[in-house]
């Protein structure tokens, strides 16, 4: 039997045609039936080899994974498979000089022991999921027999100061030290209170990097960041606050919380009031838009327009010459939201939205050049 392009064709000779096809497992078999008509078909094949064993793709089962074993190594990464029956820790060590060493839940986020002081690497393994662990040479070796071995721990999964297990801050106000450990990520904390009001998180270090956020995601809507003090305004309820450095170090940290009605601050959740007509914005600069509301008595069409202007760091990568000024009218404040009519492809240009009810809609306003800047724009109500 031919593969590819040139393949046979078979003709319908009866009902019913019986094809075997005697492959090998590293082969992909595609077949595809064309009917001319009632009593003919054609059948062609197409052949494609299946990624090697011990690639990401393809990786290595073991089964079972404690124990010891020696890995093949051959100049690349090698992947293993395995499979806990409980939810504990895994943890993998080998006595190869400069064995490369890793783990992890998805084959996306994989944890590696140290390039420099090399040792051992532990990580989570979910019961019923399938886990990756990664072999290989640091030091980069044409080929080698790693021998490797694996213990597993029952247990939960612990607070990592991931996105998924933040770490908890018991109370406030209260002093806490982050161990950051020179990721580039932000360490995650949960911290929960009981009134309305302001928390604030403030560290001596100027430099570090503090988001404050409803979720464990600092590009969230409601987010505020900055260095050295963030301020963010909450209900009653659970917020998230993460801490970033420049490189591994300890990182002390303050929070505090003052109980008291909220004023709009231009946030998504405290979005200043807009009226008919011209409305000044003071920008303060960065990536997040500064958000206004108004409320409409009837469907109506909301147009929203800005003075241009070229801002003092315009750059190559801004849209627009003439403006950088960009503007989203939403039923949400959400700039994402489908129903969301922007000029973020034409900056400089006005928005016009169609309000198809009574109600309250959100405009936001931005500077693709994230400086501090006083954008006037005007409200048409008609």
């Amino acid at each position: 039997m031919k593969y590819g392009a040139d393949a046979e064709a078979l003709t319908l000779v009866s009902e019913q045609t019986v094809l075997e096809i005697e492959i090998e497992s590293s082969v992909k078999i595609y077949v595809a039936v064309q009917a001319a008509d009632q009593a003919e078909a054609t059948i062609g094949f197409e052949a494609e080899a299946a990624e090697a064993l011990g690639t990401s793709g393809n990786p290595i089962v073991l089964e079972p994974f404690a124990g010891d074993h020696i890995c093949d190594y051959a100049g690349s990464d090698v992947w293993y498979a395995i499979t806990a029956t409980e939810n504990g820790y895994v943890t993998l060590s080998s006595s190869f000089a400069t064995a490369k060493l890793g783990g992890g839940e998805s084959m996306y986020s994989i944890s590696y022991n140290d390039s420099e002081t090399y040792g051992t690497i532990r990580f989570f393994a979910a019961a019923g999921s399938t886990t990756y662990v990664v072999i290989g040479d640091w030091a980069e070796g044409e080929s080698a027999e790693i021998a490797f071995s694996m213990t597993f721990e029952a247990g939960e999964h612990e607070l990592d100061g991931s996105y998924e297990y933040p770490f908890t801050v018991d109370t406030v106000p209260g002093d806490y030290t982050c161990a950051y450990g020179g990721s580039g990520d932000y360490i995650w904390y949960e911290v929960s209170v009981s009134e309305t009001g302001y928390l604030t998180v403030s560290s001596t270090n100027a430099a570090v990097e503090l988001v404050i956020s409803s979720m464990t995601n600092a590009w969230t809507e409601d987010a505020v960041s900055g260095n050295g003090s963030v301020k963010y305004a909450m209900s009653a309820g659970t917020c998230y606050i993460g801490i970033m450095g420049s490189s591994a170090a300890d990182i002390p940290f303050s929070v505090s919380f003052e109980a008291g009605e909220l004023e709009p601050d231009g946030s998504a959740k405290l979005p200043y009031t807009a009226v008919a007509g011209e409305n000044v914005c003071a920008f303060p600069g960065g990536y997040n838009p500064v958000w206004y509301q108004i409320t409409v008595e009837e469907a109506c069409t909301i147009t929203v327009s800005a003075i241009p202007f070229v801002s003092a760091t315009h750059n190559s990568w801004s849209h627009n010459t003439e403006s950088c000024v960009w503007i989203v009218v939403s039923p949400v404040a959400d700039v994402y939201d489908m129903g969301a009519v922007s000029n973020q492809s034409s900056v400089g240009s006005d928005v016009v939205f169609e309000a198809d009810a009574a109600g309250t809609y959100y405009i936001a306003i931005g500077d693709w050049c994230e400086s501090e800047v006083e954008i006037t724009f005007s409200v048409t109500v008609a």
